[in-house]
């Protein structure tokens, strides 16, 4: 017997079933539209928070960079902690080669890189012009910021004097220095000069000097010679009005050259005096002699700013100086220099020749030449004026006219 089973025909259980696939299948394709719709929105908005916590965080490093520039002294460091949104973000506040630009003038764009690093080298950019020459200056308040200066590798004696600051007059300074592996610590007083001879190892190398304050150092050669001091609050010029003065152990000559007549204190040891000097030519000069048998510091004060020249041990006739222009420059087109006695030499580093005026007198120097004059000239009076149709470089020194070749022995800065 077959048994025969019947087909169950259920058209609408069909229709449901296909209807809930196809509802299925409609629903995973209009999340799948959603999903490709909404993934670059989201990596979007991803996007928009990573830039805003970004920008949020250079908006801090320009604040701090502005507190900084504002506020801050040389020397000075400021930090921030950068966290990095995307890969990896690097970045040296000591020397993140910004730009920091100022100017006297609008629209100059005379900016420096790398200035505040302390190290060998920076950048200036200024495209608005040529840029002759530029100055440094340094406003070391801080204890921890240190002065640092290098000597050359020569044989000699250094003379270090402590320049006037706000500690240095209460506390002893610490003065280190280091040649190779050699290295000497002193406390040095305000009012105190330090001797140290060089070399300190038996190999003639340079020298590093390190200290807590701003100093002043000579460094002496043989049996004297002659140096512009730098003074304590030099001008724009290089002019000043307040020097201390290590002066070596001899006899030394102190000028002091304005173009005003001025009023001199000067102080060593217990002595001290107050003397005038008039106009004589296109300046006034004081000259005065000062023999002492341990190195000695000299406090002068005058009342005009002029510059001051050194010589130790004077009747050698050692010494060789570059003379500053009136402007401060080692060239320039105007010169006053006073009736010491020596040789010029003149320099004209122009291409083409120049004629230079001495109260009344002309002179006429080749291109790329050297002019050599016996000092003073016969004629001439007091404080003389060097004035020439173009840039020229002075130096003075104390050898005789007649003597051969164009320099004395010694160095000059």
């Amino acid at each position: 017997m077959k048994r025969i089973n019947p087909i169950i025909t259920d058209n609408n259980a069909a229709n449901s079933a296909i209807a809930t696939v196809l509802m299925f299948a409609g629903v995973l394709s209009i999340i799948s539209v959603m999903l490709i719709s909404i993934v670059p929105v989201i990596n979007e908005l991803q996007g928009a928070i990573e830039s805003s916590d970004a920008i949020v965080q250079f908006e801090d490093l320009s604040e701090h960079e502005a507190q900084l520039a504002q506020r801050g002294l040389p020397g000075s460091t400021s930090e921030i902690r950068i966290e990095p949104v995307l890969g990896k973000l690097e970045w040296d506040l000591d020397k993140a080669g910004i730009w920091f630009s100022s100017s006297w003038k609008e629209n100059s764009e005379l900016r420096l890189r790398d200035a505040g690093n302390f190290e060998n080298q920076f950048d200036i950019r200024y495209p608005s012009g040529q840029l002759n020459s530029y100055c440094m200056d340094d406003l070391h308040l801080q204890f921890e910021s240190k002065w640092k200066y290098e000597l050359p590798a020569v044989e000699g004696n250094i003379l270090i004097a402590t320049k006037s600051q706000v500690t240095s007059s209460i506390t002893s300074s610490k003065v280190s220095v280091t040649q190779g592996s050699d290295s000497i610590t002193s406390l040095i007083d305000h009012s105190e000069v330090l001797n140290i001879n060089l070399p300190l190892e038996n190999t003639i190398m340079k020298s590093t000097v390190i200290s807590d304050v701003e100093l002043t150092i000579l460094l002496e050669l043989d049996d004297g010679g002659a140096t512009f001091v730098k003074p304590n609050n030099p001008n724009h010029k290089g002019e000043g009005t307040f020097w201390k003065i290590p002066l070596p152990v001899g006899n030394n000559k102190i000028n002091l050259i304005s173009e005003k007549g001025t009023i001199i204190k000067w102080s060593l040891n217990q002595n001290d005096g107050d003397e005038t000097t008039t106009i004589t030519g296109d300046g006034s000069v004081w000259t005065k002699n000062f023999e002492v048998s341990d190195s000695t510091l000299l406090t002068l004060e005058s009342t005009h700013p002029a510059r001051l020249i050194l010589q130790s041990n004077y009747e050698s006739k050692i010494g060789t100086i570059n003379w500053p222009s009136d402007e401060g420059l080692m060239l320039g087109n105007e010169f006053i220099i006073p009736q010491l006695p020596g040789t010029l030499i003149i320099d004209n580093p122009n291409n083409s020749p120049t004629q230079i005026n001495i109260q009344g007198g002309g002179y006429s120097i080749p291109s790329n030449g050297i002019y050599k004059l016996e000092w003073p000239i016969i004629g001439t009076s007091g404080v003389v004026k060097i004035s020439s149709q173009s840039d020229i470089g002075i130096k003075w020194t104390g050898d005789d006219y007649e003597n051969n070749g164009h320099l004395s022995k010694g160095i000059s800065y």
